[in-house]
């Protein structure tokens, strides 16, 4: 060992290891402030990669070291020293090399690691293998945590504690930005039956499962909980309450704060004062609440007009109960925006919700995220609310809502590619989630990504194998191919319901391969079933759009006269409620078209590009334009149709244009004789 350490001596390796050592923590330092400075351009795994490398470089400074010389005269290859050695010649540097070898390799995979552990958690995931993972997604960070439904013994059978307390600890986890939680969309429709708490926790992502047992008697109840580490099944952590039921947000609270701090994770100030807060002192209107919470993650026209009734009820029972004042108001936004309500009066009410929510607590999460959707959904200034989602996403990092409307916001701005990345991260956070998963495959499909999308839409019908939505989406990316072979597959034996997807590209399928009993048929029936329900009426202008079009072209002239004035009809007393609505406006020129009206369908069509240009909104001004230009080809009109169709093979849309759409859509026919058009069909 003597002569060792002489050697590393004389060799000079000691003082080439520890110029090495400083120079390389310079280079690292700088690193972590490149990485600060150029945060949107840079990986998150930057730093790690730098070090991972200095860290390889060591060793390979050492060999040299011991190995050769630098003089003047150049590079020379170290000879032994005259001193008696126990190893002779080269084999002692290949043996002493190995051995430091393997003692830097050890060292530098500890220092690699030990860096790994100690980072921070990225925005929502830290991407992995996704081989790995259960459903081919990357998983959430190192301090993730499902908080689950509760096994629940209760005498009041009115009062589900199996839901209520776990959400309300969901709620007081989710204010805490450094420990990553799934949605509770996500949590809550984990199936019953998904297994052991390591495969639910596979499935959703998490390192840890928060489960717990429930007693409730009286207005008392003894509470049990377990944090659970997910990869070992082992319990971390496990904390006993006996609580009065008027006590459960403050319960709530100290245990998300015992999570916390079991998992070392720091709790701001402004974190600690939304813990404190109480959301309301009224048991079932808390109840109703947390209800209307699960409807309206659902989404749909059903679940928020139930959700629209719960929460209608809560704050009738708690006049003061701005989370659900704030919730109401985004339930009447959503009516506003998707149309299926977009009234004066529709608007007021979400307006007048959010006004006294921001009465009540005017700096609470839940009011400024009601106010970012108002922006959003009813005054639809993209900017304004874009600002207001990326504030509160600093604040919030692990709410899906406000990434998902991030990326909504962005598609709409034409930054199609950022939208991209934010439902990437979007399907991580929220995984259970159909609607996440489905926009992520839109996306691609709008942008053209055929393969990509199909791949997506395949693992989403994995997960959702009755969706009718991922299945109408794959069956577009064939059509929009021509492969209408495959689109045949897989509409064969479909039984859809009125209102779903599937049945336009049913209509679609049939225009495209010019073969339409069939689909009338099925159209007329569902029209029919459609208004014996008195369901709603826009399905039914839908339907109606779709059975004129069918009988226009099998050549029915009366029939679709008598479509496309029915859905003419419905459609003005609906542009009475909603004046300045591009979408009804579009409509009117398809049933104008349809009946041959020829000044007042371009005169709606105008009508809907002017409302919504695609310059503040990317997403609806393409499906106008995409509409008039329909409409110019199925009048003849070649010189304005073709420019536009040149342009719209190129824009991004939800049902883009393509070469295949131009040589098989009877909408097109009337230009099949233009050299220009022509050109098209070759295009890309």
């Amino acid at each position: 060992m003597k002569w060792l350490f002489y050697e590393l001596h004389r060799r000079k390796v000691v003082r080439a290891a520890g110029g090495y050592v400083f120079f390389a923590w310079i280079i690292f330092q700088a690193a972590g402030l490149l990485q600060h400075a150029l945060k949107t351009a840079l990986p998150e795994t930057f730093d790690t990669i730098v070090l991972s490398l200095l860290v390889l470089g060591f060793p390979a400074v050492v060999i040299a070291s011991w190995m050769f010389e630098f003089t003047a005269e150049g590079i020379k290859r170290t000879t032994p020293a005259g001193e008696p050695s126990p190893l002779k010649g080269q084999t002692s540097d290949w043996i002493l090399i190995a051995l430091l070898t393997a003692m830097v390799g050890i060292e530098g995979v500890r220092a690699v690691t030990s860096h790994d552990a100690q980072a921070p958690p990225s925005k929502l995931a830290t991407p992995v293998d996704a081989k790995a993972s259960a459903d081919a997604l990357p998983r959430l960070g190192a301090a993730s945590l499902a908080v689950m439904r509760f096994n629940c013994v209760n005498e009041r059978k009115e009062d589900d504690c199996a839901d209520t307390i776990p959400q309300a600890i969901r709620n007081a986890v989710h204010l805490i930005s450094a420990l990553q939680t799934p949605s509770d969309y996500s949590t809550l429709h984990i199936a019953s039956d998904a297994g052991t708490l390591q495969q639910i926790a596979r499935q959703l992502g998490v390192a840890y499962v928060l489960e717990g047992n429930v007693r409730v008697e009286g207005n008392a109840a003894d509470l049990t909980v377990n944090l659970v580490n997910a990869a070992t099944d082992a319990r971390k952590l496990t904390l006993k309450h006996r609580l009065q039921l008027g006590e459960l947000f403050q319960v709530a609270s100290k245990i998300a704060v015992a999570v916390a701090q079991e998992l070392d994770i720091h709790i701001t100030d402004d974190e600690q004062m939304a813990l404190a807060a109480s959301p309301t002192d009224n048991r079932q209107a808390y109840y109703d609440y947390t209800s209307a919470v699960t409807y309206y993650s659902t989404s749909g026209e059903v679940a928020m007009r139930r959700a629209e009734a719960l929460l209608q009820s809560a704050v009738g029972l708690d006049s003061k109960f701005a989370a659900a004042w704030a919730l109401l108001s985004r339930t009447h936004a959503y009516f506003y925006f998707n149309r299926s309500d977009a009234t004066d009066e529709r608007r007021d009410k979400a307006r007048s919700a959010l006004t006294i929510a921001r009465s009540l607590r005017a700096e609470s999460p839940d009011v400024l995220l009601a106010d970012a959707f108002y922006k959003y959904w009813v005054e639809r200034d993209y900017p304004g609310a874009r600002s207001r989602f990326e504030a509160l996403a600093k604040k919030l990092p692990n709410n899906a809502d406000i990434q998902a409307a991030l990326g909504y916001i962005a598609r709409r701005q034409g930054r199609w590619d950022e939208s991209k990345d934010y439902f990437d991260v979007v399907v991580v956070h929220d995984r259970r989630h159909p609607s996440r998963r489905l926009m992520a495959a839109e996306l691609r499909l709008a942008t053209r990504e055929f393969p990509e999308a199909l791949r997506m839409l395949d693992e989403g019908l994995k997960e959702w194998p009755d969706n009718s939505q991922f299945l109408a989406r794959k069956v577009l990316v064939h059509q929009l191919q021509g492969r209408l072979d495959e689109a045949d597959a897989l509409l064969k034996g479909v039984d859809p319901g009125p209102s779903d997807d599937i049945v336009e590209m049913i209509a679609y399928q049939a225009a495209l391969r010019r073969k339409y009993d069939g689909a009338i048929k099925l159209v007329a029936r569902l029209l029919e079933k459609q208004d014996a329900d008195e369901a709603g009426a826009r399905t039914s202008w839908d339907l109606s759009l779709f059975l004129g079009d069918l009988r226009r072209l099998s050549g029915d002239k009366a029939g679709a006269r008598a479509s496309y004035s029915a859905a003419r009809d419905m459609l003005l007393k609906e542009s009475k409620k909603q004046p300045d609505s591009a979408d009804i406006a579009s409509y009117l020129a398809l049933a104008y078209c349809g009946l041959g009206d020829r000044r007042a369908a371009l005169k709606y069509a105008d009508q809907a590009v002017e409302t919504v240009p695609v310059k503040t909104d990317a997403l609806s001004g393409a499906y106008y334009e995409m509409t008039r230009a329909r409409i110019w080809a199925r009048l003849g009109l070649k010189q304005k149709a073709i420019p536009a169709l040149k342009r719209l093979l190129t824009v991004p849309a939800n049902w883009p244009l393509t070469p295949a759409l131009l040589r098989l859509d009877p909408d097109f026919d009337l230009l099949r004789d233009d050299p220009g058009f022509a050109a098209l069909l070759n295009a890309g």
